[in-house]
Parts: structure tokens; sequence; C-alpha cells
């Protein structure tokens, strides 16, 4: 369970490192979500919504975290050093050398490679402990 900060006379509650907590518990504690208000609402939309970072949405689509909510009636829990490799990770793509159409394995500098006339391939890799078993039936 987070623990009270005491600079904010116990009314913020903030992640301890190696504490497992939520993705969206996560952001709370980083102060990487904020409550928006709607100008106009439509069906019966709440008057307020949560708009997170864009790191922890593209984490979020990375590594499944949707999915494994609805798969397991649970959000996965990381640790805070899982959380943020994994918006580190949904932020920089990686190019790896091609070689005879298969991945080498080695990270290289995408524009060095491209000087150099070296075919990669660039994309998002995920971050292993951060991944859903279910990330892939998002797909």
């Amino acid at each position: 369970m987070p623990k009270e900060n005491p600079d904010q006379g116990g009314a913020e509650l903030r992640a301890q490192p190696d504490e497992l907590l939520t993705p969206d518990q996560h952001a709370e504690a980083l102060k990487a979500v904020k409550t928006v208000t709607r100008s106009a609402r439509v069906n019966g939309e709440p008057e307020q919504f949560k708009l997170y970072h864009w790191q922890h949405a593209a984490a979020a689509a990375l590594h499944g975290w949707a999915q494994h909510a609805h798969h397991e009636a649970e959000p996965i829990k990381l640790s805070r050093k899982d959380y943020e490799s994994a918006l580190k990770a949904a932020s920089y793509p990686v190019t790896r050398v091609l070689k005879d159409g298969k991945f080498v394995g080695e990270i290289v500098d995408s524009h060095e490679a491209a000087a150099k006339g070296i075919p990669t391939f660039t994309d998002y890799e995920p971050h292993k402990p951060a991944l859903s078993p279910h990330y892939e039936k998002a797909v």
C-alpha cells in the first residue's frame, strides 16, 4: 500500500520504489495524470475524466495493460522501476541491424546505419517485465 507523504500533510500518496502498484497508481504517484472537466457532455458521459501523460498511454498500448485488466479482471501490477522502464520503452524506438532479412540483434544508431547503407528495422520493443501475457489479444 502506498505510504502517506509527510511533506504534503498526508494528503498525497507516494509509492515506494519496490512496491507493486497498478500503472494508474504509479502515474498518480508521479503526477502524470490530471483530472479534466469536459466542456460538453454526450450520452451521459461523466463531467470529469482522468487524462494520462502520453508516455503512460503509449506504454499501456505497447504492453497490453488494458487487455490484462480485461482478461484478468484486475490491472497488472508493476514495480516503480518496471513502470518507468515501460514508459521509456514506449518513448524510444530501437533500431536493429537486418542481415538476410533477419534481425542480427545488434542495436545501432539509425542515422549512422543509414549513412553507411546498413539495412535496419526500427520499432518499439516492450519492457518484458511490464508486458502482459494478454498483449497480443489486442492485435
